[in-house]
C-alpha cells in the first residue's frame, strides 16, 4: 500500500511526481541528484554510486545490489524524512551564470 510504480515519464512530469513523493527508490544514476534537489529521500539499489555528494549530504542511501536489503533502507529513509540540511552551495541553480562569469575566450558554440 502506498507504493506507486510508474512507467517512464516525460521529464517535467517525472520531476512533478518526484517532488510529491515521500521517498524515491531507484537504480538510476541521475534520479538521486534530482531527489536531493527536491529534498525527497532516496534509496539507490546499486553496489556503487558515483555522485558521493548525495550520500554524504544525507538525502540518498546506498542499499547495494541485494534487493533483500531494500526494506531496511526504506524504513530508515522514511523514518528520517527529508533532509533538514541546506542544499550544497553549488546546487543553487546558478551554474550557467558562474560558467559565463569565468569564461575566458571565444565561445566554441556558434
Amino acid at each position: 500500500a502506498g507504493v506507486r510504480l510508474v512507467t517512464p515519464q516525460p521529464y517535467l512530469r517525472f520531476v512533478a511526481l518526484l517532488g510529491e513523493a515521500a521517498l524515491a527508490i531507484t537504480d538510476s544514476g541521475g534520479l538521486p541528484v534530482e531527489a536531493s534537489l527536491l529534498g525527497v529521500p532516496c534509496v539507490t539499489l546499486r553496489a556503487r554510486y558515483e555522485n558521493r555528494l548525495t550520500l554524504t549530504h544525507g538525502t540518498n542511501r546506498l542499499a547495494g545490489a541485494d534487493p533483500r536489503r531494500l526494506a531496511s533502507h526504506v524504513e530508515l529513509a522514511l523514518a528520517s524524512g527529508p533532509s533538514a540540511r541546506p542544499r550544497p552551495r553549488a546546487w543553487d541553480g546558478q551554474a550557467a551564470r558562474r560558467i559565463v562569469a569565468r569564461w575566458r575566450g571565444p565561445c566554441p558554440i556558434v
